[in-house]
């Protein structure tokens, strides 16, 4: 028995923990990023789809990039 280990032993304990990293660093920079275009832009005729733009790349980034960084 170890005892209260908490090193990373398994490969997929430690993509989940690069993944979360990864997405949840993003979403806090990107999450705002488009709420504020939404509020600034909503008037607007074609720039009011921006913030879902925004929230895409928050979204696709961590999705593609932590995958491919945490291998």
């Amino acid at each position: 028995m170890r005892g209260n280990d908490t090193s990373l032993s398994d490969f997929s304990e430690m993509w989940y923990g690069v993944f979360l990293w990864a997405a949840v660093s993003s979403l806090v920079f990107h999450l705002p990023a488009a709420l504020l275009a939404l509020a600034t832009l909503r008037q607007h005729k074609t720039a009011r789809f921006i913030p879902i733009a925004i929230l895409l790349m928050g979204i696709v980034g961590p999705v593609c990039g932590g995958v491919l960084t945490s291998k």
